[in-house]
């Protein structure tokens, strides 16, 4: 068979023609998909938790690793803290350091959010030199609030770069 030259531009050119609206439907296509994914909203958890859900006198325990570098040095501590409820937290508790032992006292001010997390921002004060370093914990509240875990998030004392902190409270 002989295939003219013009012919063969033609099925060239119908091809482009189907490619270009191929090429636009797709368009529409992941512009629509676009469009119903960013109108879907991502599901919150509501489980009813607010700031009376933490409210009382919790006996706790957290211990794990931190370093400016590394996770070498050891750390536990174990206290007393007090919601009231209304978003203040106060603590007492003895940390231990590589081995010594140390009093501390906590000043906190923390929000419980509906799924029944709560971020706590604290100053951190040693009762012998004054000294005073922020900590930031990250609580979530068991359903019949009488038992938290506890996660350390950061600090702005430098020797706390690296830190590997949990632990949990219970309600006394």
């Amino acid at each position: 068979a002989v295939v003219r030259l013009g012919e063969c531009h033609n099925v060239r050119r119908q091809f482009n023609l189907w490619m270009n609206t191929m090429k636009r439907m797709s368009l529409i296509v992941l512009i629509s998909l676009l469009l119903a994914v960013s109108s879907v909203q991502a599901k919150q958890y509501n489980y009813g938790f607010n700031k009376h859900s933490l409210k009382g006198t919790f006996a706790y325990l957290v211990n794990g690793s931190f370093g400016p570098n590394d996770l070498s040095n050891t750390f536990a501590e174990m206290g007393l803290f007090t919601a009231d409820g209304r978003g203040r937290i106060t603590a007492t508790a003895t940390s231990r350091v590589n081995g010594e032992a140390a009093g501390v006292e906590y000043d906190c001010e923390y929000d419980v959010n509906p799924d029944g997390t709560a971020p706590v921002t604290c100053t951190r004060t040693d009762p012998v030199t004054g000294s005073e370093s922020e900590a930031n914990f990250l609580l979530a509240l068991a359903a019949h609030k009488s038992f938290v875990q506890i996660i350390f998030v950061s600090s702005d004392n430098v020797g706390f770069t690296f830190a590997s902190i949990t632990g949990s409270g219970e309600k006394q």
